[in-house]
């Protein structure tokens, strides 16, 4: 992850961000959860975006719109995370399933109606912490300035969240 602070330092401060709502919803959903299961919410918001690290800049920081063939190399950061989190010698923290972590990865962009990426998985098919993991990942980037966007404030990021009900 030191890595990506290099490379993207917005993606590597928005996996904080994603890490730090990740633990904050689990322990609201589940007060009496274990540390581990914690400790694995946390370390897949962390994580999720790992996969950015093999995408360009001029891609990640581009001010206009995407083109067709940008967003499409894009969307290759949850496979190439996945990838990445599969090589020999990764190792997660102790009480952290580096297997869960991996799955919650790849299906971070999977939407509940079936639209997302990259296996088009709907509802239930989505592993919980990663659609967790999509709505933390949604309001930090909703509610943070980027290159190509103004924050929103709070209340404008429920409000496009709450419309997106039933897709995200």
């Amino acid at each position: 992850i030191g890595s990506l602070s290099f490379h993207d330092f917005y993606t590597y401060d928005h996996s904080i961000n994603v890490s730090m709502y990740n633990i904050l919803l689990y322990r609201l959903m589940r007060p009496d959860a274990y540390e581990a299961d914690i400790v694995n919410a946390g370390m897949c918001g962390f994580l999720h975006d790992i996969g950015k690290i093999k995408i360009p800049n001029r891609i990640l920081n581009k001010v206009g719109k995407l083109t067709d063939e940008e967003f499409k190399q894009i969307q290759l950061h949850t496979i190439y995370g996945k990838d990445y989190l599969s090589k020999d010698g990764v190792k997660a923290p102790p009480g952290a399933k580096l297997d869960l972590i991996r799955e919650v990865v790849f299906q971070h962009h999977e939407n509940y109606d079936g639209t997302g990426y990259p296996n088009k998985l709907r509802g239930e098919e989505i592993h919980f912490l990663a659609r967790m993991t999509a709505v933390a990942d949604f309001f930090d980037a909703i509610t943070t300035k980027r290159s190509y966007s103004e924050a929103l404030t709070i209340e404008e990021a429920l409000d496009l969240m709450g419309r997106s009900r039933g897709k995200k």
